[in-house]
């Protein structure tokens, strides 16, 4: 299965590095890169996947409108639609298994962020 193939290379390397080089990468590879990272969530690598999405959400929401490709407004908006869900879903199980997780406050602070990402594209384009 190749999307298990792309998770076992994220646990296994890319989880390793620091992910601040992709502030260098196009938007369309940083929005690859967050799908593929988010689908799995019940790794060992959870902490580092959260980080990642971090960075490359923190990398959107820096964008002014002028910034941002035209052609990349609808894959983001609809990206960040899927990775709204997948935080609330992740807040869901992490706060039944322990309420005062501090996880808890990052993933709130990513559902926030993509919205805001979300609502930001609606508004100028």
């Amino acid at each position: 299965n190749n999307s298990k193939v792309m998770q076992d290379i994220f646990d296994h390397y890319f989880s390793k590095y620091d992910p601040g080089f992709m502030r260098e990468v196009s938007p369309i590879l940083s929005l690859s890169t967050a799908a593929t990272i988010s689908q799995r969530f019940d790794s060992p690598s959870l902490m580092e996947r959260i980080q990642w999405l971090e960075t490359i959400l923190q990398i959107y929401q820096s964008f002014s409108p002028e910034e941002i490709d035209p052609d990349v407004v609808q894959p983001c908006a609809t990206l960040m639609e899927l990775l709204k869900e997948r935080f609330e879903h992740l807040f869901m199980r992490v706060s039944q298994a322990s309420a005062h997780d501090p996880l808890l406050k990052r993933l709130h602070t990513l559902v926030t962020v993509t919205t805001r990402i979300m609502e930001n594209m609606q508004r100028n384009f």
